[in-house]
């Protein structure tokens, strides 16, 4: 999967440009918007290794930052302030 969006938000947070996708530069300009987007399908399109790259790299950064180890690491050290917090004078 590789994914080509805007860069509005927090998106340009979760994607690389050309590392786990494609950011659009100009996002309130529908033709940058179209051609850009045309752009990258097609070089996804003729270059399938780079899309096997970045697709293994969303992958990983999918599971990595929002995998069930994640949640449940991020969940015990919440339980854990919260013991410290009322364990506290």
């Amino acid at each position: 999967l590789a994914i080509i969006a805007t860069s509005v938000g927090e998106i340009p947070l979760h994607i690389k440009h050309g590392v786990n996708g494609f950011l659009i530069t100009d996002y309130k300009n529908e033709k940058t918007v179209i051609s850009e987007s045309i752009r990258y399908i097609l070089q996804l399109y003729e270059d399938q290794k780079l899309l096997h790259e970045i697709s293994a790299n969303n992958i990983d950064y999918a599971f990595t930052r929002f995998g069930m180890q994640r949640f449940v690491d991020d969940y015990a050290q919440l339980v854990n302030e919260v013991k410290q917090d009322d364990m506290a004078p």
